[in-house]
């Protein structure tokens, strides 16, 4: 592992190597846990398509079937079930003394970065201004929009939950970066959503760019991940850390 010391303001944990979804998760409540008195940003990837769970979520009653091309985990944030494919994840731990937001207004700060990367590529993407698809009971995350959602063209291509302790928020979340051909709704079951189908799940989730741009994955993920750092080492948030590089 490189290590290296780029900015006493932020820790940064870059990794070349992509884990497993348990790994992925573990090292989230890890870092949750040990390191509560720092801001900390990751942005990653999975070694093989997965399916992450909200914590108050029963996968055993959720999955109908389990292809073996696909990983699963629960995460120790809310949220809704959500595929991790063909895009980027981050996450990024916050002491609760420097968000003084509101919860729907501490999504929109801490996605600020991402956003702004984001728009970068596509400067269509906006955040939705309604709660224009609420289907509380529906198992999948990309299935309903809130204010803080970040769209393209009224579909979602970012999905986000948080964690609040005592001492530390984290949010973590999914970037549709390219389309995938993965039909979660033949793989996640919910029996009191009427809404579960694939048809209607391309309508509400969405992907940044194109399949055409797949050819040039690796580039556009490094611009990206470069972004988002950058970005959020200028937040007015940033007086929160040091930066790891490995």
């Amino acid at each position: 592992m490189r290590v290296f010391f780029w900015s006493y303001l932020m820790l940064v944990i870059w990794e070349d190597l992509n884990y497993s979804a348990c790994q992925n998760m573990a090292l989230d409540a890890w870092l949750l846990e040990k390191a509560y008195d720092q801001v900390i940003l990751r942005v990653f990837e999975f070694s093989k398509a997965s399916i992450t769970f909200g914590f108050a979520m029963k996968p055993e009653k959720l999955i109908k079937k389990a292809p073996y091309n696909l990983d699963f985990s629960k995460r120790i944030t809310g949220g809704k079930s959500l595929l991790h494919c063909n895009g980027l994840t981050y996450s990024i731990h916050v002491p609760r003394s420097m968000m003084k937001e509101n919860l729907q207004d501490s999504y929109r700060v801490l996605s600020q970065p991402i956003f702004e990367a984001l728009k970068v590529f596509n400067p269509e993407i906006q955040f939705s201004e309604d709660d224009f698809f609420n289907d509380r009971k529906n198992p999948i995350c990309f299935m309903e929009h809130k204010v803080e959602t970040i769209t393209l063209h009224g579909a979602k291509i970012v999905g986000s939950a948080q964690k609040r302790t005592r001492n530390t928020i984290l949010q973590h979340g999914e970037i549709n970066l390219f389309p995938n051909n993965i039909d979660i709704c033949s793989i996640i079951q919910g029996e009191d959503s009427k809404l579960l189908n694939q048809k209607i799940y391309q309508k509400r989730c969405s992907s940044l760019l194109s399949e055409d741009s797949i050819a040039d994955s690796s580039r556009i993920k490094s611009e990206i991940k470069k972004l988002i750092v950058k970005n959020s080492l200028n937040s007015p948030k940033k007086e929160a850390i040091k930066t790891f590089f490995g």
